[in-house]
């Protein structure tokens, strides 16, 4: 948390001529509350520079500072230890204390699942996503990932990458999913820009896309898929994206990329992707079948695989509308 504070600190507008005098923005005030009201959806209260990091923008005339941010936050929200909330919900800072220490476990736990995972031919790039990448997890909650592969080779990194979850026991059942791992988003290298992935008013998507957090990364494409999705600027006020701890990276040798190298060699064979696409599409559920490319939930084609069976986006959508509205 200190490190990422301390990245994003660098991220800030300090606004020093204007931070001795409080004048009221209705239109800040309104945006810090939309930005609030989001993340109280998930129990969890921001502090100043989180606010001002994750402020939604889109109904903003003109750029703000952070100080500017943080009188507006002052003069207008509830506060305790330094996170800020919408009335009466203080109770969220334990929440939030408690999700961080459980989220601290898991992402050990999930690292040396993803080490086994980055050695697979074909992945670029493995992400943490959902609760667990902003340290909101839940003890019950399990780990979802976000895969960048090589074009043209999607199902034979899914393929192994199940294969080695399955041999640990990491996947996820309908009666267990603490800490197993969850494989529901893959994309290519040449289909990085997930703006057509997005529901109408789809702000959980802008928040979830925001918060990834890289744990393998060895090409640097996350920098890319940052580029990609340039479109967020016009949303949320600071182009700046999670990065995880040096603790948390992991960061291959040389004999481990030389083994990812001969494993893509022996895979390189067009006929073998061919294959394993037809086996794993011969064997998807019913359900994924049923709901297969009818809108954004369940995405399958060559270069985009998403899994989202239980999508709740609309959900959270409604509930964030209906806080201001």
């Amino acid at each position: 948390m200190l490190v990422s504070t301390l990245t994003s600190l660098r991220e800030i507008k300090f606004d020093f001529d204007h931070a001795l005098d409080f004048h009221p923005n209705p239109a800040l005030e309104k945006a810090v509350f939309k930005t609030l009201a989001y993340f109280d959806i998930f129990n969890y209260p921001l502090t100043a520079w989180e606010v001002y990091r994750y402020l939604y923008i889109k109904d903003l005339n003109k750029e703000v500072g952070f100080l500017e941010t943080k009188n507006i936050l002052d003069n207008n929200f509830q506060n305790k230890e330094g996170f800020y909330f919408l009335a009466n919900r203080q109770n969220l800072v334990e929440i939030r204390k408690e999700r961080q220490v459980i989220s601290a476990k898991k992402y050990k736990k999930a690292r040396r699942v993803i080490r086994l995972l980055s050695l697979l031919p074909f992945i670029k790039m493995i992400a943490v996503s959902n609760s667990l990448a902003y340290d909101n997890a839940k003890e019950e909650s399990d780990v979802d990932l976000f895969i960048i592969s090589k074009p043209n080779k999607i199902w034979t990194a899914r393929f192994y990458a199940t294969v080695v979850l399955k041999l640990l026991h990491r996947r996820p059942t309908p009666n267990i999913t603490k800490d197993k791992i969850c494989l529901n988003f893959f994309a290519t290298t040449e289909s990085l820009n997930l703006e057509n992935l997005q529901i109408q008013n789809d702000i959980y998507f802008k928040y979830w896309l925001l918060q990834l957090t890289p744990i393998y990364d060895g090409q640097n494409y996350f920098n890319k898929l940052i580029k990609q999705n340039d479109w967020l600027t016009d949303f949320v006020n600071i182009n700046y994206h999670c990065s995880a701890s040096k603790k948390r990276k992991i960061k291959n040798n040389l004999i481990i990329r030389a083994i990812k190298f001969v494993l893509e060699k022996i895979n390189s064979f067009n006929f073998i992707e061919n294959f394993l696409k037809a086996f794993q599409f011969n064997r998807m559920p019913k359900n994924i079948k049923q709901k297969m490319n009818k809108g954004t939930t369940v995405v399958v084609n060559d270069r985009t695989l998403k899994f989202h069976l239980d999508d709740r986006r609309e959900e959270f959508r409604d509930k964030w509308l209906n806080q201001y509205e």
